[in-house]
């Protein structure tokens, strides 16, 4: 485990160094309010790093709804609609 800052490809890149894949699985807190730009910005730091670092490989998970205080009947419902739908189409 190290500590670097996931917006800074400067703070990434000896980290990366010598590295064959990077595997990002970051979660940031949902907003109704305003967009959810935390994996757009990191993203571009991890990249970049990866780049000076010459690693030609990533994995990413994202997920959304990562806060416990946002669970609501209606948040949950909506969840497992989205769940069934996803789970439909990939069946086909």
């Amino acid at each position: 485990v190290v500590t670097a800052d996931i917006f800074s490809a400067d703070s990434l890149k000896p980290h990366f160094k010598d590295q064959d894949v990077v595997m990002s699985c970051l979660g940031f807190p949902a907003s109704f309010f305003s967009g959810v730009t935390g994996y757009t910005a990191s993203m571009a730091a991890v990249v970049g790093a990866m780049r000076d670092a010459r690693v030609n490989r990533i994995i990413t998970m994202t997920s959304w709804y990562t806060e416990r205080k946002w669970t609501t009947q209606i948040m949950q419902a909506l969840k497992l609609a989205l769940l069934s739908f996803k789970l439909t189409v990939c069946k086909l």
